[in-house]
C-alpha cells in the first residue's frame, strides 16, 4: 500500500509542477499581449473608429 501512496503522491507532485509552469508561462504571455496592446493602443483605436465609421455609413 505504501507503494502505491508513493507513486501517487510523485504522480500528484509532477502534475502540479507542470500545472505551475503553465501557469506562468500563460502569465508571461499574458503580459507580453498586455504590453504589446497597450504600446500600439493608439494603432487599435485608429482602426476601430475608422471601422465604426464605415459600419455607421452603411
Amino acid at each position: 500500500m505504501v507503494d502505491i501512496t508513493e507513486k501517487f503522491n510523485y504522480f500528484a507532485v509532477k502534475m502540479l509542477d507542470a500545472t505551475y509552469r503553465d501557469f506562468i508561462n500563460t502569465d508571461v504571455e499574458y503580459q507580453e499581449l498586455d504590453c504589446y496592446l497597450d504600446n500600439n493602443k493608439h494603432r487599435f483605436e485608429t482602426i476601430i473608429n475608422s471601422l465604426m465609421r464605415k459600419i455607421g455609413s452603411l
